[in-house]
């Protein structure tokens, strides 16, 4: 019956986006001071500064995405074609994966992968606290695993993705519906614009100067278009503060899925320089734009195969790496997603199987 609550709470937040433009109920969905104030008239978002112009376009692009998403038979055909696509490419890029001879060491492969996912859910998961506590919630951080694992599941099922996952969690706790889509919106956009600049630092010395110049330059833009996304539900000082903290989460989350890439590569036996393996993990960030596909299976692969040559990294080395991480994170979200299954059944029953108290005494004595 919890499930189907959720799913019932999932396809309302959906509809109820509906309302967003415009709409005095949306700003109203929960209690009076659960969220942060309105950034005032006075703010960036009334200076029409070329940021600010491109930080409502994005906003209106994800509204729309929210109202407007496609049928269940569509997503259902999306699904079954970012699926044989994801099997094609993994099926080539491991027939043409190199002998290299020193065969695969699965010491490091395990290591890289499953830790490296399961540091990917604790990420997540911060990313979710650090987004409540803008909207003005604090979230304990067993309840930020529990919808980051949902949400993630989400993405690969014919409902909301993740982040409208995320956006139901925090309405359904009070948080107007307005501020946490922002949010949400804000914290995506926010790891595309860390990413770039992630990259370009780590690539300074093995690609040009311009590049990196370029790539670092790039994320500062987008990171700015995220604060002034953040800048419509808040107050600009609030709004800087925690562009901030999604600029570290961000980084650090880049950071670490790069080191895990290289540490898959090195568990495959095959040589890919650590600058390369950020350019690779980098790109899936790019893969959230074409995120209409479920989980952007088979986009973040190709995008990936795709890149590979410009860094001096095989075809079919570039797409295996991205397979293999892809087969990781099913798996340790296949755990997570079943421990959590077990411990609601575990914890129903020992509800049901708690004693009843006891019926007080009824003195019936006649005096």
């Amino acid at each position: 019956m919890r499930r189907a609550a959720i799913d019932d709470q999932l396809l309302r937040t959906a509809r109820g986006s509906d309302a967003m433009n415009g709409s005095p109920d949306s700003s109203a969905s929960g209690p009076a001071g659960a969220s942060p104030p309105d950034g005032d008239p006075g703010d960036a978002a009334a200076r029409g500064s070329w940021v600010v112009r491109w930080a409502r376009i994005v906003l209106r692009l994800v509204d729309e995405k929210a109202r407007r998403r496609p049928s269940p038979r569509v997503e259902r055909i999306l699904l079954a074609v970012s699926f044989v696509a994801f099997v094609i490419l993994a099926y080539f890029a491991i027939k043409n994966f190199p002998d290299v001879g020193t065969g695969i060491r699965w010491e490091i492969l395990l290591a890289a992968g499953i830790l490296g996912q399961a540091a990917s859910l604790v990420f997540n998961a911060t990313e979710f606290a650090v987004t409540a506590r803008f909207v003005g919630q604090r979230v304990p951080m067993h309840r930020a695993m529990r919808v980051t694992i949902i949400g993630s599941a989400a993405n690969l099922l014919p409902l909301p993705g993740g982040a409208l996952v995320r956006v139901q969690a925090l309405a359904a706790d009070g948080a107007r519906y307005r501020h946490s889509l922002t949010a949400a919106a804000a914290i995506g956009v926010t790891s595309v614009g860390a990413t770039f600049v992630v990259v370009g630092i780590a690539n300074t010395g093995t690609a040009g100067t311009g590049t990196v110049l370029a790539l670092v330059a790039i994320g500062i833009v987008v990171i700015a278009i995220a604060a002034a996304m953040l800048a419509t539900a808040s107050d600009s000082k609030r709004a800087g503060r925690f562009s901030v903290y999604f600029v570290v989460v961000e980084a650090a989350y880049a950071t670490m899925a790069s080191f895990r890439m290289w540490g898959i590569f090195q568990g495959l036996g095959v040589h890919v320089s650590l600058p390369a393996a950020f350019a690779l993990s980098g790109v899936g960030s790019i893969a959230t734009a074409a995120s209409f596909f479920p989980g952007e299976l088979g986009i973040k692969e190709a995008i990936v195969g795709l890149v590979s040559p410009l860094v001096g990294v095989p075809v079919a080395v570039g797409v295996t790496g991205a397979v293999v991480t892809r087969l990781f994170g099913f798996a340790v979200l296949a755990v997570a997603a079943s421990t959590l299954v077990v411990g609601d059944v575990v914890r129903r029953s020992r509800r049901d199987e708690e004693p009843l108290p006891p019926i007080p005494e009824i003195d019936t004595e006649m005096r």
